[in-house]
């Protein structure tokens, strides 16, 4: 009998800067949002061979997802966050994807806000 093995890559706190908000001065300032990602993928073809061609390239996956979010202009962060999570799971060998997005400093007294989805892969 075989096991079952979930393994997980993941990316935290991916600072970029981008238009984003529903207040006017939002649609013509960039903000900084940060972005963290938890992907369920294989990881044991990449262990075994000690390979990045076997891998799922974290540096290429932050540069994807950098562009993607800098060239966004969404009012919310959840469109934003649904938006890195269809180009992931469309692109990557990804079965689940986790995707934080916070806004530091959208309101006062609060350090950040943010939303968190999860998303599976259809099969």
């Amino acid at each position: 009998m075989r096991e079952h093995q979930t393994d997980s890559l993941f990316i935290q706190n991916l600072a970029v800067e981008t238009f984003i908000g529903i207040h006017p001065w939002e649609r013509t300032t960039p903000q900084n949002v940060l972005i963290s990602l938890e992907l369920e993928t294989k990881t044991a073809t990449a262990a075994a061979h000690d390979d990045i061609g076997n891998a799922l390239n974290y540096e290429v996956l932050a540069q994807r997802v950098t562009e993607f979010v800098a060239q966004a202009e969404f009012q919310l962060i959840e469109t934003l966050a649904e938006g890195i999570a269809a180009l992931v799971l469309d692109d990557l060998p990804v079965t689940r994807i986790s995707v934080e997005v916070r806004k530091p400093g959208a309101i006062a007294n609060a350090e950040t806000v943010g939303v968190r989805i999860q998303r599976v892969r259809d099969n």
